[in-house]
């Protein structure tokens, strides 16, 4: 069976990764799976999360940091099984730890994966959050952190282009051959 291909879409909470991989999901020919780390998240008791309204409580957030490892390096296995089974996947992720881009590089090595930074301005970050009533700062806190390691198969901007041009952008450089060896660079530098 072949591998499936992997879209990595990497960038800040409210950069427009969720929007620009359902734009992807209609203008690819291959049927992609939408794979957003919120998801999985979103499974976690709501006592856990922090919202515009409240924050967990200081136990509450000594447990999730002690779980946050595990729960992290299982949706990036699954990353891993589904794309093993010949699924064809989005990947949308805030890649703000370097074990987490670690693990990635590692267990994705194999795969034909294309990474893709996705950018957006800190104002026109700041100006989702408030819109969207979502914890005010965490993009701006996300920003430099994300895309620290400095290296992508492509980079697209979000704050200038909607999200249709940004799945525009990505389906050309598929189309174009683009090959995906941003992971393998990193590795080298990473690993």
């Amino acid at each position: 069976m072949a591998k499936g291909k992997i879209i990595f879409l990497n960038g800040a909470s409210n950069s427009g990764k969720a929007a620009i991989a359902r734009q992807l999901q209609e203008i690819l020919e291959e049927p992609y799976l939408y794979f957003s780390i919120d998801s999985f998240l979103h499974v976690l008791p709501e006592k856990y999360m922090s919202t515009a309204d409240s924050e967990p409580s200081i136990e509450n957030e000594k447990v999730l940091s002690e779980i946050m490892p595990g729960i992290m390096s299982a949706i990036h296995q699954s990353i891993c099984m589904f794309a093993s089974r010949g699924h064809n996947l989005i990947v949308d992720h805030v890649l703000q730890n370097q074990d987490w881009l670690i693990e990635c590089i590692q267990l994705l090595e194999n795969y034909p994966v294309l990474f893709v930074g996705v950018h957006c301005r800190v104002k026109e970050l700041d100006r989702r959050e408030r819109q969207r009533n979502m914890v005010q700062g965490l993009a701006r806190q996300q920003f430099e952190i994300v895309h620290a390691h400095g290296i992508y198969d492509l980079e697209i901007d979000s704050a200038d282009y909607d999200p249709l041009e940004c799945a525009e952008q990505v389906k050309e450089a598929l189309e174009k051959g683009l090959s995906g060896n941003a992971f393998s660079r990193l590795k080298q530098d990473l690993v």
